[in-house]
């Protein structure tokens, strides 16, 4: 992306209410998230390349686009296997995530990405998460290849056969 394209994209509208937000958390936490939801500064977990962590205490991190969410989803997991954990990377799918304190995160690969990451200081409760999506190799590997669509929330219809 050029230069110029970033500043544009950082002149578009923040996210209103009823937006779909996506989060990145582990399989080891879903159990904790369910019972008491997202809650600022918990932990953070995600490292960049360097070994730093990223984001700040206090915030809870969203995306607003499901490929990147996927993209750093399959990221994380990656990391998780080179280091020969267990740990499996999911995607919660967030409605309601209140606006008052959203901001854009500043981090570096936020911006690379059509400025699609936030963080807020809100605590999301557990009834906002209405979907979790855990990565398969077949969404891992359409990451890489840039086809990614977010997955059907039920199985598609079987096709009627054509009457003669």
């Amino acid at each position: 992306m050029r230069y110029c394209e970033l500043l544009e994209a950082f002149d578009d509208p923040m996210p209103g209410a009823g937006h779909t937000f996506y989060h990145v958390t582990t399989d080891s936490r879903l159990k904790s998230i369910m019972a008491g939801g997202l809650e600022p500064g918990h932990h953070r977990r995600w490292k960049n390349v360097f070994g730093s962590h990223l984001g700040d205490r206090g915030f809870v991190y969203l995306i607003s686009d499901f490929p990147e969410a996927l993209r750093f989803a399959a990221k994380q997991n990656y990391y998780f296997e080179k280091d020969g954990k267990k740990t499996k990377t999911v995607i919660l799918v967030l409605q309601n995530v209140p606006t008052e304190g959203l901001e854009r995160d500043t981090n570096i690969e936020g911006q690379m990405a059509g400025h699609s990451w936030y963080r807020s200081p809100a605590t999301l409760p557990a009834t906002d998460i209405v979907r979790v999506i855990p990565l398969t190799p077949e969404m891992i590997e359409n990451a890489v290849v840039g086809a990614v669509t977010e997955p059907e929330t039920e199985a598609p219809a079987a096709p009627q056969p054509l009457s003669a």
